[in-house]
Parts: structure tokens; sequence; C-alpha cells
């Protein structure tokens, strides 16, 4: 079930001083505010579209709206995280039973996966099993949207879940985190070490009460692709989290790398420097916190 709505929001927030470069895929300055510092092209003009999908197993319980997310309850107050920067493209929301996501047909790949972990929903991954799943095509995507494995095939690069398979709570949700719409490329080191390390960290946080997660990629400036495709390499890999329960708030940044240091970031901050506001629903003084994130837990 899809449906168009008119754009991304787009708050008009100037303070980030970023702008969205198609050529260069990434967030970049610009001195005119009419052309790429990076690579010199003239920023194009057209309006982003997004488009709503459900899962199948859940087209039942929801009707699709024109401009409403078709599964709002997977959001902090049942509001989308926001582009501060203009934005081009369309995009696919995916929504999953646990998960969903925002799929860029630019890069064909997610701009960010949003989950609201539950102490029962943690429970429930801690006692199943990581099944012997394999990474698949996303279906609901168009052809031309859409990934294979081959593509990460030689490059070096792990295919990372965005929302991790731990999070979810049985075998046939766990098995949806498997699509490729969900993954991004990222380094071995970083994605079976720090990364891993954050994703357990965030687990338990989420056995205290309820944990609203916000997991994406990060483009500044230039960036480099997967060998033989237009798919970019993230430059650096996000985590936000706000978890009242375990008086947890603020953003997880780990540069997609070999360094296995973090960078843990207030949401105010953040939005500087992605230009993403991941919880637009929280208050500015929420936001300014620092500090409120707990080191990962380094198995």
């Amino acid at each position: 079930m899809l449906s168009k709505i008119p754009a991304i929001p787009f708050t008009g927030n100037k303070a980030s001083g970023l702008r969205f470069c198609h050529s260069c895929y990434g967030l970049v300055e610009s001195a005119n505010d009419c052309t790429c510092s990076v690579c010199g092209v003239e920023f194009g003009q057209r309006t982003a579209l997004v488009r709503r999908i459900v899962a199948p197993a859940l087209l039942a319980l929801f009707t699709v709206g024109v401009n409403a997310s078709d599964c709002p309850q997977l959001y902090l107050a049942e509001r989308e995280p926001e582009i501060t920067a203009p934005l081009e493209g369309d995009f696919f929301e995916l929504c999953g039973s646990e998960h969903v996501l925002m799929v860029s047909a630019l890069n064909r790949t997610a701009i960010y996966a949003v989950e609201k972990l539950t102490p029962r929903q943690i429970k429930g991954a801690f006692e199943i099993s990581r099944g012997d799943h394999e990474f698949y095509e996303d279906y609901r995507l168009p052809e031309e949207v859409r990934v294979s494995s081959f593509i990460y095939k030689h490059s070096g690069l792990d295919r990372a879940h965005l929302a991790p398979a731990g999070d979810f709570s049985t075998q046939a949700t766990q098995r949806e985190s498997f699509a490729l719409s969900n993954v991004v490329p990222m380094t071995p080191e970083v994605n079976r070490g720090i990364w891993s390390d954050i994703e357990q960290t965030v687990r338990y946080m989420a056995k205290k009460g309820v944990v609203n997660v916000v997991t994406g990629p990060i483009y500044l400036g230039e960036v480099k692709t997967l060998p033989g495709t237009m798919v970019p390499i993230p430059t650096a890999i996000f985590k936000a989290v706000y978890s009242p329960g375990a008086n947890s708030v603020g953003v997880y940044l780990v540069a997609n790398g070999t360094d296995q240091s973090v960078a843990k970031l207030s949401l105010a901050e953040f939005t500087k420097l992605s230009a993403l506001d991941v919880f637009p629903g929280l208050p500015d003084e929420i936001k300014q916190i620092k500090g409120a994130l707990p080191d990962p837990i380094i198995r």
C-alpha cells in the first residue's frame, strides 16, 4: 500500500548552514547557498516526495493517510524525525512490525531507522536465538531503488543493520531486520566492535523502560561509493536515544573506519552536525542536555 505526501518535513532552520548535494550525496556548506562547496555543482530545486509503504502483515491495522505516517506508534510522540536542511529526491517509508525505515531513492539505502524498544520486546529478544536468516532484497521497493547482496561482494565492508537483529522479539520480526533496506555499508572493525557494544548497551537501557531509538548514516562532504555502484559509504553512523527510565538522552556517533572510539553528543549538537532533528517532539531544554548517555558496555 503506497501513497505520496508533498514533502519531507523541512523546518527552515538555517542555523545548520548545510545544504544537500545530489552530486556528492552529502551535506555540505555553501558560500552562496546555490552551489556545492565540494564539487561546485548547483543545488537542485525539486521537491522531495515520500511514498509510504506498510508491511503486508500490518495492512489490516492501518489506514493510509496522505500527510501522515502509516506507523505513527513507532515514533516518539508520533512525530517523525525532521530534516532541517533542504533535501532532494524521493523517499519511501517502510513500516515493519517493530521498526520503520525511511529509504532514499537517490542512495538506495535508509537515511534512518526508528524503533521504540520496550522491556517486553527486549525480554523476547533475549529469549530467542539469532535465527538462520539471510539478507534479502526488499521487494516493497521499486526495482531501481532495491539493492542486492551482490553489491557488497569484494567491498571489504559489512552489511550492517540499522535496526539490529538483536532488538527483535520474535523470529518473524527478526527476519524483517535482514531486508537490505535496513542495511548500510560499515567497516567490520566498527560493526563487530564498538557498534555492537552500543547496540547491546541500548538493549540494557530498554530493560528499565521504553527507549526511543533513531539510527542512521551520516554523509559529510564528498563520500565514496561501493565499487561499481552509486550506493554511498557513510562517513559515520549515529544512534540517537531517549530513555526517561534510564535517565539517558543523546546521540552516539562513530566514524565508519577502524577506530573504536565513540563521541556522545546532545540532541541539539547532533542536529547542527547532521541537519536532522531526530526527536522533534522533545522540548529544547532536553535537546540541550549533555553527558546523559552511558559509556558503551564493552564485551
